[in-house]
């Protein structure tokens, strides 16, 4: 099985290409973190590092629960939304998996490790749903897994009727819902408020990309409390550390919320609209903080990437290695504006090269 390519490989391009200072537009973290952190983090003692966790995290899970409006007994960590989608996939009775594609490699490299079958399912146009489509293959399903938004596409699509159509045919559906917290109406696509009411649903959540915590490794499962009960057979003790149990924190931190929001969905749009400006280019529409593009046959997004990095020292990420993409699309993080303006100055410059 080959490993799994994925953005922000910043210090393998330093090495391939020579180069000591990248711009890095391939990862899609928030470009903002809560102003709380380092307060936070000021908080931990010596003796904070010398003794073991709790292992059922019974006060971390407590503030996730808290956050949602949901028992505890409808919540799960790990070290990362990562560890907790390999143990989704640990379930003996789930068999056979079916992924809409394009979307993050680690899941079907999770079920393959544990010799799952699975069924790739393909977005249609802009990358929605077809529910008929999808009707006629839930039958042969034991789990169907959604990235809601999508990521490499970064749209979000509504899926109550998929909901539904699992919970018809008795199939388990995850959503992993990591990049919810950017869209800027939420609320009418998250099935959180779900939880309590359907017994085949699991959300996966991380502090990772909005919250702009990526090393500290803290994810989050909620679920009914059979599937919880479920996971924890398989769950590994003391994955979550002293430093994503204090930071949980800054999920209650509501202006930070509403700058990273305002600034994302303002900002895409400008971007959106300059690229689309752009001879050659299709842009793809986003509620995230990425956005992806598809160029025309006459270049290839390895010819582009390669191009970028070389001459301006920008890193972005080519998406051929995504099911269901070819080389043709990229995807593009949104930065701070002046960093934009930059980014915009230099695509042009490589993509209308003769």
């Amino acid at each position: 099985m080959k490993p799994i390519a994925h953005g922000a490989d910043v210090e393998n391009a330093k090495s391939k290409y020579g180069i000591t200072d990248i711009l890095d537009y391939s990862s899609n973290v928030n470009i903002f973190s809560p102003e709380s952190i380092d307060e936070i983090l000021n908080t931990i003692t010596s003796k904070d590092l010398n003794y073991y966790l709790d292992p059922n995290y019974i006060n971390l899970r407590k503030k996730i629960a808290q956050k949602y409006g949901l028992d505890i007994e409808n919540t799960i960590v790990g070290n990362g939304s990562t560890e907790l989608m390999f143990l989704i996939m640990k379930i003996k009775s789930i068999k056979k998996i079916g992924i809409f594609q394009p979307t993050f490699g680690e899941y079907e490299r999770a079920a393959l490790i544990e010799d799952k079958t699975v069924i790739n399912l393909f977005y249609e146009d802009e990358f929605t749903i077809n529910i008929d489509e999808l009707s006629k293959e839930i039958k042969n399903l034991d789990l169907l897994v959604i990235c809601n938004p999508n990521n490499p596409s970064g749209n979000v699509n509504q899926i109550e009727k998929v909901l539904n159509l699992c919970k018809e045919n008795k199939t388990i559906l995850m959503i992993d819902e990591t990049f919810m917290d950017f869209v800027y109406n939420s609320e009418q696509y998250s099935l959180v408020n779900k939880i309590p009411y359907y017994d085949n649903l699991i959300i996966i959540r991380a502090l990772t990309k909005f919250h702009s915590l990526t090393s500290v490794r803290l994810g989050y499962a909620l679920s009914s409390p059979s599937l919880i009960d479920e996971l924890w057979k398989y769950k590994e003790p003391w994955t979550v550390n002293i430093f994503a149990q204090k930071l949980i924190d800054v999920i209650f931190d509501q202006s930070f919320y509403s700058k990273s929001k305002k600034y994302y969905h303002d900002e895409i749009a400008r971007f959106s609209k300059i690229l689309s400006g752009i001879k050659g280019i299709t842009v793809y529409p986003t509620q995230t903080n990425f956005i992806l593009i598809r160029i025309d046959e006459r270049r290839n997004a390895g010819q582009i990437k390669e191009e970028m990095i070389k001459k301006h020292g920008i890193l972005i990420r080519d998406c051929s290695n995504f099911d269901g993409l070819d080389e043709r699309f990229i995807r593009i993080n949104i930065k701070e504006s002046e960093q934009n303006d930059y980014f915009f100055k230099c695509f042009k410059d490589i993509i209308l090269k003769k």
